[in-house]
């Protein structure tokens, strides 16, 4: 709960439209102002393809198996897609979602992203998701 409050408190990235939702009802509203209450609603999670309980995927690096399917370009420069991955230690197939940031030159030198690769603001930054965590994306209507 702790982590979780902390990360909310953290600025947004220039660009990024953020909201802390206290309740399922706050985070609908946040989801309908942003993609718009006509807007047809996709749900995206990663899913582990091999093992009964999504609970049991385990922290791992993990190999790219097949190109990424891209699901949509935003103007923020980002890059959302689902990519097909095995773990490296158990060879667990994950269908994990994915957010690429393509422009980060103005985030902080001091992004753990940074620290961990070595490198510096300018680079593109994917960031994968857990099995718990949802992704809300407006789809297009036939």
């Amino acid at each position: 709960m702790e982590d979780s409050l902390q990360h909310c408190e953290f600025k947004p990235i220039e660009g990024e439209t953020k909201i802390c939702a206290t309740s399922l009802e706050s985070m609908l509203d946040f989801m309908t102002s942003v993609l718009g209450l006509e807007s047809q609603i996709e749900v995206l999670t990663t899913t582990d393809l091999t093992s009964k309980s999504k609970s049991n995927t385990l922290v791992q690096n993990y190999t790219v198996l097949a190109e990424p399917r891209e699901i949509s370009v935003t103007n923020l420069k980002r890059i959302l897609g689902k990519i097909l991955l095995a773990g490296d230690e158990d060879g667990a197939k994950v269908y994990a979602v994915a957010v690429c940031h393509m422009d980060t030159t103005k985030w902080s030198r001091n992004y753990v992203a940074f620290r961990m690769l070595g490198t510096e603001p300018g680079i593109p930054v994917c960031l994968f998701f857990q099995a718990d965590h949802l992704v809300w994306i407006s789809s297009p209507t036939s």
